[in-house]
C-alpha cells in the first residue's frame, strides 16, 4: 500500500476500524451483509401514502424494529433520518472497540451528510397545520421543528449523546454527501485536528412530497409491475432509480491511534477528490468532468497508479443518462485499465444523500471478507456503457485497492480510496 505524507503533521494515515448501518436490506451490518450474498433486492409497494397521482408506487423501506434500539423516552424528539444516524454510530462505535471513557473526546468528531434531511418531519409537520388557523401554528407546532429542521441535526445528536468535543460539520452535496462526508472527515485526521471521527450520512425521504418531486423529473423507475427488478444500473432497459432510506457510519481513526489501543482494521482510506460539474441542477456534464476531476485527485492523493485499482464501486444509480455518463468518466480517467465496475445501490435501494456512506461500507466489506458481491438486475448490459460490469454471482476475490465513485444533483462528486490494510 502506498503511503505518503499528507501535511505538516507528517504521515498520518486513516484507518476504518468500526461499522454501522441500517438499511432496507437489514438493522445492522452483519444482517445487510448477509442479504447482499443472498441476492435480496427490498423494493416494496409503498404503503405510506397514497399513490394514485405518483407514476412511481414502490420504494425500499427500513422494515420496522429498527426503532426498538432508540431510547423510548426521547423517540418522537427527532426526525427519521436523525435516528437512523443515531441507530448506524452507535452499531459503528460499539464495533469499533473503542472505550470513548478512556479516549480524549476533544479529539473525536463527526462528519454527517444528507441530502434532504428532516423532510419527512417537514412534511408532518406542514399537514398537521393546514387545517389550523396560523394565530395558532405557535400552539400546535413541535418545540422540535427547528432544531430538527437544520442539516446538521443528525452529527449534532451524535456528537451530544456521545460527548463528543471534536470537529461537527453537517454535509449537504446531495446524493455525494456519504462520500464527502468520509473524505473530509478523513481529512480532519489527515490534518492533525482530529485522532477519531465518525462518518457517514443518513436519509429518510420515502415521503409523497419527494416522490411527487422525483416523478416529475422522471428520475425513478416506473417498474411498479416487478419491484425486484426495478433499479437495473448499467442495463440495457434501466430508466430509473429506486428510493431507499438509512443511514451508514464508519469510524475513522488515526492509524497509529488505532494500533496503540490494539484495534481491527478493516481497510485504509488513502485518497479523497471532490470536484463539481458546474454544470446544471439536475444533470451531469456530458463528458462528467466532475466525476473524471474527483477521480483523478482521489487517485493522487492515494499515490496509486491506476493499474492498481481492482474494484469500482460506482455510483451506477441506474438512470439512462447517468450511467453512461459515469462509464464515460471511468474509461477517461482509467484508460485502458478495466477493472471490475460494480453498483450495490440493488441491495438497498438508492440511499440518496447516504448512498456513499453504505457504497464505501460495502466496499470494506468486500475487502476486509474477500467477496466480490455482482451487480443485481444488470441482465442485459448496455454496451454504451463501457465498462466490465461484474455479475453473476458473491466471487471469493481479494481486493487490495478500490474506489468509490459519488455524484449528486447541481454538480458535486466524491471519491474515495481505499487500500487493504498494511
Amino acid at each position: 500500500m502506498s503511503i505518503r505524507p499528507f501535511s505538516g503533521n507528517g504521515p498520518r494515515r486513516v484507518a476504518v476500524t468500526g461499522l454501522g448501518a441500517v438499511t432496507p436490506g437489514g438493522h445492522d451490518v452483519p444482517s445487510i451483509w448477509k442479504a447482499a450474498l443472498a441476492g435480496v433486492r427490498p423494493f416494496k409497494p409503498i404503503d405510506r401514502f397514497p399513490t394514485d397521482n405518483i407514476p412511481t408506487k414502490i420504494c425500499a423501506p427500513v422494515a420496522d424494529g429498527w426503532e426498538n434500539k432508540l431510547p423510548s423516552s426521547v423517540r418522537f424528539r427527532y426526525d427519521r433520518h436523525s435516528w437512523f444516524a443515531k441507530v448506524a454510530a452507535d452499531e459503528a462505535l460499539v464495533d469499533s472497540g473503542i472505550d470513548l471513557k478512556k479516549t480524549d473526546l476533544t479529539r473525536v468528531g463527526v462528519v454527517m451528510g444528507t441530502a434532504h434531511g428532516p423532510l419527512a418531519m417537514l412534511e408532518e409537520q406542514w399537514s398537521a397545520l393546514q387545517d389550523v388557523p396560523e394565530q395558532l401554528w405557535a400552539e400546535q407546532m413541535s418545540a422540535y421543528l427547528m432544531p430538527q429542521a437544520s442539516l446538521n441535526t443528525a452529527c449534532a445528536i451524535i456528537a451530544i449523546l456521545h460527548e463528543l468535543q471534536g470537529p461537527s460539520v453537517g454535509i449537504a452535496t446531495a446524493c455525494a454527501a456519504g462520500a464527502s462526508a468520509l473524505g473530509e472527515a478523513a481529512d480532519a485526521i489527515r490534518l492533525g485536528r482530529a485522532d477519531v471521527m465518525l462518518a457517514g450520512a443518513a436519509e429518510a425521504a420515502i415521503t409523497r412530497t419527494a416522490f411527487h418531486g422525483y416523478g416529475k423529473i422522471g428520475a425513478m423507475s416506473e417498474r411498479n409491475h416487478d419491484p425486484e427488478g426495478a433499479l437495473r444500473p448499467f442495463d440495457i432497459n434501466r430508466e430509473g432509480f429506486v428510493m431507499g432510506e438509512g443511514a451508514a457510519v464508519l469510524v475513522l481513526e488515526e492509524y497509529e491511534h488505532a494500533k496503540a489501543r490494539g484495534a481491527r482494521i478493516y481497510a485504509m482510506l488513502t485518497g479523497y477528490g471532490a470536484a463539481s460539474d458546474s454544470h446544471h441542477l439536475t444533470n451531469m456534464h456530458p463528458e462528467g468532468r466532475g466525476v473524471q476531476a474527483a477521480l483523478r485527485m482521489a487517485i493522487r492523493d492515494a499515490g496509486i497508479a491506476n493499474e492498481q485499482v481492482q474494484l469500482v464501486n460506482s455510483h451506477g444509480s441506474s438512470t439512462p443518462v447517468n450511467d453512461l455518463i459515469e462509464s464515460k468518466a471511468l474509461r477517461a480517467v482509467l484508460g485502458a485499465h478495466r477493472p471490475n465496475v460494480q453498483s450495490i445501490k440493488p441491495y438497498t435501494g438508492h440511499l440518496m444523500g447516504a448512498a456513499g456512506s453504505i457504497e464505501a461500507l460495502f466496499t470494506v466489506l468486500q475487502m476486509h471478507h474477500g467477496v466480490v458481491l455482482p451487480t443485481p438486475n444488470c441482465v442485459d448490459k448496455d454496451p454504451a456503457c463501457d465498462v466490465d460490469v461484474y455479475v453473476g454471482d458473491p466471487r471469493e476475490e481479494r481486493v487490495d485497492v478500490a474506489l468509490t465513485c459519488s455524484a449528486g444533483f447541481g454538480g458535486p462528486d466524491a471519491c474515495i480510496v481505499l487500500e487493504a490494510t498494511p
